[in-house]
């Protein structure tokens, strides 16, 4: 199995691309997905409402955007908001690393073809494997 990430952090306190890189691997590996590159951006609240804005349409701040590509072994890139995860982290009362764990797996599962806004069951489905993938990793 071949899984590489490419991490761009822009803001906040450095994440090691260890710990980003082994919630990756174990996500595509959960998901069967045998090998892929994926980079991931971590920005603040002006850029990602910025690209909130021009790739959806959005004029708002969001936690995580998912930019797939269909040229393998890329399979896209993942982009998200520190200031948000760690806001998010605070309404649920949960340390804000393990959000930012479960905001990259949100976006991976996009890269990989789920999509939480098609359907009522999908949205369940990609929930249903998101918490899966999540308990695994931080237990």
């Amino acid at each position: 199995m071949s899984h590489e990430i490419e991490v761009n952090q822009k803001i906040g306190e450095k994440i090691t691309k260890i710990k980003l890189e082994k919630v990756v691997a174990e996500a595509l590996k959960i998901i069967g997905r045998k090998s892929g590159k994926i980079s991931v951006a971590i920005v603040g609240d002006n850029e990602i409402k910025k690209l909130n804005k021009k790739y959806r349409d959005k004029d708002k701040v969001t936690d995580v955007l998912s930019f797939g590509y269909s040229a393998s072994p890329l399979l896209g890139e993942i982009v998200i908001c520190l200031p948000q995860v760690k806001r998010q982290a605070k309404e649920n009362n949960i340390d804000w690393e393990n959000e930012l764990i479960f905001m990259l797996i949100h976006g991976v599962l996009h890269l990989c073809g789920y999509d939480h806004e098609k359907s009522e069951k999908e949205a369940r489905e990609m929930e249903g494997l998101q918490k899966k993938i999540y308990e695994k990793i931080i237990k």
